[in-house]
């Protein structure tokens, strides 16, 4: 399976849930939420069964193909300062694979910022999204290699208003705050079988790999790559540092 007949699919099954994994949550408001001073997600395992079928089931073992991150946030806190949403995502297995986070706004489900993460053998990937003078930006110091690439130190990516405004408003908030509060999704596109990939990816000894090589392989079939396999496990965390208030434990998934 190719990563864009993989991300068809899951379009597809996105639309299927009708967003009901942020409206299941409880945090509808900010006010609701902002009464807790910070707050442990545990994400969602999905795995496809089959993915002509669109058959899906919800791992027991906090282990699959898709994970759904219920709620991040970036607003104000009534402690002081903004909130800040930590996330990490763990590749498991021994395969390479490629995986789509994407962060969608609360208010319709709107796309607001989506990227490609290289994940290596037993890899993992973390990143936080915190309140910045543009809107939400998401921030990660990590090696992986991501694609459109981040810039700036830390490597860093904006949230965009583009799917909500313009030609796409939807009669909401068009502005950039909006994307202030939402939820996440990582989907695995599939495992790396190209060689000349696994090998610029498997020279990440300690030091991050030559990313600009890495992302001018093309993979756009069967052969480069293969049908994803399962065994992503992910967790959250929403702290506010003005406030001083952090989780009082680990996540599980």
């Amino acid at each position: 399976m190719t990563p864009r007949t993989s991300l068809s699919i899951l379009h597809q099954y996105h639309d299927a849930r009708q967003d009901s994994s942020i409206k299941q949550t409880g945090f509808d408001t900010p006010s609701r939420f902002q009464r807790c001073c910070g707050l442990t997600l545990a994400s969602l395992a999905l795995g496809l069964l089959s993915p002509a079928a669109l058959s899906v089931n919800v791992s027991a073992q906090g282990l699959g193909q898709v994970l759904l991150y219920p709620y991040y946030t970036v607003r104000s806190a009534n402690a002081g300062g903004a909130y800040d949403t930590l996330f990490s995502v763990t590749n498991t297995t021994p395969d390479t694979k490629i995986v789509r986070v994407r962060f969608r706004e609360g208010r319709n489900g709107r796309e607001v910022a989506s990227m490609n993460v290289f994940l290596t053998a037993h890899d993992a990937w973390t990143a936080v999204v915190t309140a910045g003078t543009q809107g939400p930006t998401l921030s990660s110091n990590d090696g992986s290699c991501v694609e459109p690439r981040m810039i700036g130190s830390p490597a860093s990516i904006t949230f965009s208003n583009a799917q909500y405004s313009g030609p796409y408003a939807d009669g909401e908030d068009t502005s950039p705050s909006r994307a202030a509060e939402g939820y996440f999704e990582i989907i695995e596109l599939g495992v790396v079988k190209d060689p000349t990939l696994l090998t610029i990816l498997s020279l990440n000894q300690g030091f991050q790999p030559n990313c600009a090589a890495a992302l001018a392989v093309p993979l756009d079939n069967a052969i480069t790559m293969g049908a994803p396999t399962g065994g992503l496990t992910g967790s959250a965390n929403i702290i506010n540092v003005a406030g001083g208030c952090v989780p009082r434990r680990g996540v599980d998934s």
